[in-house]
């Protein structure tokens, strides 16, 4: 069974979101826990920085991203935004895992520069 759970990051974020978007963002998971089926619609993205990224539908005009596993059935919600912006968000980010603790460091903004190395994710 699929399993959707939230990155600690998402947490401080859940409480701004308005009453009625958290509110469906608590039936994603209620939904996600019993099927994952086209009404959820984890969609992959075209040429995403990180290959793991999906989002998923969170009433009309919002969307999640979800980092999907590499392998298993455990999923992590990362962030809920307008719709646009999420797919935005979603394609110049990619998500590492602590080699140490083992776990998923938060999502780093993809930018081009001479050294390679990557800015913060906002």
């Amino acid at each position: 069974m699929a399993t959707l759970g939230i990155h600690k990051d998402f947490l401080l974020e859940f409480a701004k979101l308005e009453k009625p978007v958290q509110k469906r963002v608590h039936e994603v998971f209620d939904k996600f826990r019993e099927h994952r089926h086209a009404g959820l619609h984890l969609e992959k993205l075209e040429n995403p920085r990180d290959s793991r990224i999906r989002t998923i539908r969170v009433g009309r005009f919002m969307r999640g991203v979800v980092l999907a596993p590499d392998s298993g059935d455990s999923f992590l919600l990362l962030k809920v935004m307008a719709h646009d912006d999420a797919i935005a968000w979603a394609l110049s980010h990619r998500a590492t895992v602590n080699s140490a603790t083992q776990g998923i460091e938060p999502p780093q903004r993809w930018t081009p520069s001479s050294t390679g190395r990557t800015s913060s994710a906002s």
